[in-house]
């Protein structure tokens, strides 16, 4: 299972650029490189980049073994240059496990690969033991993630209801944005 970070590579939730630098893609193609010269029966990845060295690696070599690209989820459907390459490169991935039955349909027009070949299932964890009572008296609204939110728009509407709001997500995602008094920014949690 291919899921080690490289070196150089921050947590999505911290870093200034929203897309992988070529440093990081370096340490993604030499990680992958190590993992095919074992000869491995097969080979599970955590996010795209690795799924999409492997791709590109075993399309240059003689030897083919089944991938399955685990948690695969990207910010946007590209169009162009970075279109076609996603479609070289992850042709002949076995099987893509996402966030989403939209995922499904989504990756798998923009791949052109058929919808069998993308699964959903769901992200879980094991049980949590309730420890805290349910917030009655100062009840709030959740918001998590960086990828693709329009905090804007939420922002101004939980702005205009005066409903507290919790937001858990990098500082990217926020940049630019007023924060309005009524909503607590928490990141690099």
């Amino acid at each position: 299972m291919l899921n080690r970070q490289t070196p150089s590579a921050q947590s999505w939730h911290t870093r200034r650029l929203r897309v992988t630098g070529s440093e990081e893609w370096l340490g993604y193609f030499n990680q992958t490189k190590e993992a095919l010269a074992q000869k491995p029966d097969g080979i599970v990845t955590v996010f795209p980049q690795l799924a999409t060295t492997v791709g590109l690696q075993q399309r240059f070599a003689s030897q083919r073994i089944p991938v399955i690209a685990w948690c695969f989820n990207i910010g946007a459907c590209y169009p162009g240059l970075k279109r076609l390459l996603a479609q070289t490169a992850l042709k002949d991935i076995n099987r893509f496990i996402v966030h989403s039955q939209r995922e499904r349909e989504n990756l798998s027009e923009w791949l052109k690969l058929p919808l069998s070949r993308f699964e959903f299932v769901p992200l879980q964890r094991a049980k949590i033991t309730i420890t805290e009572t349910e917030e009655m008296n100062n009840p709030f609204l959740l918001a998590m993630g960086s990828a693709q939110r329009d905090y804007a728009t939420l922002f101004k509407a939980v702005e205009k209801l005066g409903l507290r709001t919790v937001v858990i997500a990098g500082n990217h995602a926020l940049a630019g944005l007023t924060i309005p008094d009524n909503v607590e920014v928490r990141s690099g949690l």
